[in-house]
């Protein structure tokens, strides 16, 4: 989950650079932080970071929003399902920040679940291949949308 995450925002910044009007918006920086810039290759450079960086704190659907808002890009459209990707991080989360033990806050992203607070969670083989499965589907989805869309040639890993 991390690597996807990784790879999303790698890519949607590859775009942004290349696309800057993309990060047209009415957010604000000071004239002392826009004269840290030598070049304006430079300030995009930070400002694509920035965004996508501030974009990685928030949940899968409000990203999935975003992309869509900004890039017109629906992960929808590939079969993949945000609940399933929500579901992945917010497991992913147990594991690194709550030693795999269920709690409110994976209750709360995943209503659906089969758990209860304190409950283990636990990641099988086939759970495993699912997910792998599935993060591949988007990221490939992604990858020839935006490619497609914004005419990037070559690699954008």
């Amino acid at each position: 989950m991390a690597l996807f995450d990784a790879y999303l925002s790698d890519i949607f910044e590859t775009v942004v650079r290349n696309r800057p009007e993309i990060l047209r918006s009415k957010k604000q920086l000071t004239y002392e932080k826009a004269l840290e810039f030598s070049s304006i290759e430079d300030l995009v450079n930070y400002l694509a970071k920035r965004e996508l960086h501030e974009l990685s704190y928030k949940s899968i659907k409000d990203q999935m929003d975003y992309y869509r808002d900004r890039f017109g890009l629906a992960i929808s459209d590939c079969g993949g399902s945000i609940e399933a990707l929500s579901e992945l991080r917010a497991r992913r989360n147990l594991f690194v920040h709550n030693n795999g033990i269920v709690n409110h806050i994976y209750l709360e992203l995943v209503p659906t679940a089969a758990y209860a607070p304190g409950d283990p969670i636990s990641v099988d083989s086939a759970y495993f291949e699912n997910a792998v499965r599935n993060l591949g589907i988007v990221a490939s989805f992604v990858t020839a949308a935006l490619k497609e869309k914004y005419a990037i040639k070559g690699s954008v890993t």
